[in-house]
């Protein structure tokens, strides 16, 4: 009798660890929005704390999955030093997330134009029902010209997963990715002047679909560039949400307009297998299952079209037996 008790208790262990990438994410019921402006404005680097430090967000170095980043730094942009950095005017509080991506002490040595880490943010669908699509809206701020004469490009993918090295990334191109506008000496520049700044940034990602008590990542990738790198960062960032609403309950499943007998025996003949309106599922959940007869049997002697309206007349004692009857000779029949 312990094995069973230790294999559970390997999973269980399992189980969190995998989840730990999504922890801290925050709670999204419809918008999000995110400046940026509790980071640090002074000083040397700085403790990080993924999910932490600023809810919901992550810092990781390649290579991939990712491994977590331990400090952050405050910059003016006046440094070619690779790291991610809260980026703004010294002491100022209006600030923005960015990096250069050099290699060095903070990202090791990535590859010349590979990656050499991200920083992301983490939102779990906290409302009652499947969010088809989302509105992300942010600026971009470029905070250092590196010297180099390339203009250079920070990708923005997302991706629906547990955790961060659980999801699969997808890069929509086009006004999602931040590209430098300014490459040409090596200085230091001000993100929030319009010369340096591209503003609304991102757009509309449809078709996802982001389940309830699902977690919705995006990252940017920061890059270890040919040549200098420049110093990008992002501001201002926003999510949006269209929700879809769950479909009514609706347990006429031959759709002849009464919710009667033969409606029972659609069911009967989906539970367990189907999952569609008419092999059973009043519920759209796209499972047969009791529940759905908890559904027929509410809506029982009802027109389709007056479900949901007035009182509900409920199925007769003999009728309800002879249900129990057959649901019992229905699991019998499956486990043999």
């Amino acid at each position: 009798m312990k094995r069973p008790i230790r294999r559970c208790g390997v999973a269980l262990a399992l189980g969190i660890c995998l989840a730990q990438g999504a922890l801290g994410a925050v709670s999204f019921t419809g918008s999000y929005a995110e400046t940026f402006d509790s980071l640090p404005s002074s000083g040397a680097a700085t403790g990080w704390t993924n999910d932490s430090t600023l809810p919901g967000w992550s810092l990781f170095k390649r290579p991939a999955p990712g491994s977590p980043l331990a400090s952050i730094t405050p910059g003016t942009g006046s440094s070619n030093a690779g790291a991610i950095y809260s980026f703004g005017g010294s002491g100022e509080a209006d600030r923005a997330l960015g990096g250069v991506g050099s290699g060095g002490t903070y990202w090791g040595s990535p590859s010349t134009n590979a990656v050499a880490g991200w920083f992301a943010v983490a939102l779990t669908n906290g409302t009652s029902s499947l969010i088809d699509s989302v509105t992300l809206a942010f600026d971009g701020e470029q905070w250092r010209d590196g010297g180099n004469t390339s203009a250079q490009t920070m990708v923005l993918e997302y991706g629906i997963g547990a955790a961060f090295e659980a999801v699969t990334w997808t890069a929509p191109g086009g006004n999602f990715d931040f590209v430098s506008p300014i490459h040409s000496a090596a200085a230091a520049l001000n993100g929030n002047d319009p010369a340096n700044r591209v503003a609304g940034l991102g757009g509309s990602l449809s078709g996802l679909p982001w389940g309830v008590g699902e977690t919705l990542w995006v990252r940017w990738i920061e890059n270890n560039d040919a040549g200098n790198d420049h110093g990008l960062a992002v501001d201002d960032f926003s999510v949006t949400s269209s929700v879809v609403q769950p479909p009514a309950d609706d347990a006429d499943f031959n759709a002849d307009g009464t919710v009667d007998g033969a409606d029972f025996l659609a069911w009967q003949r989906g539970f367990g297998a189907g999952s569609t309106l008419g092999e059973g599922n009043a519920n759209g959940d796209g499972v047969v299952d009791a529940a759905d007869l908890e559904i027929w049997k509410a809506q029982y002697g009802q027109s389709s079209a007056t479900v949901a309206v007035g009182a509900v007349p409920e199925p007769s004692t003999c009728l309800l037996g002879a249900i129990g009857l057959v649901v019992s000779l229905g699991v019998v029949r499956r486990r043999s």
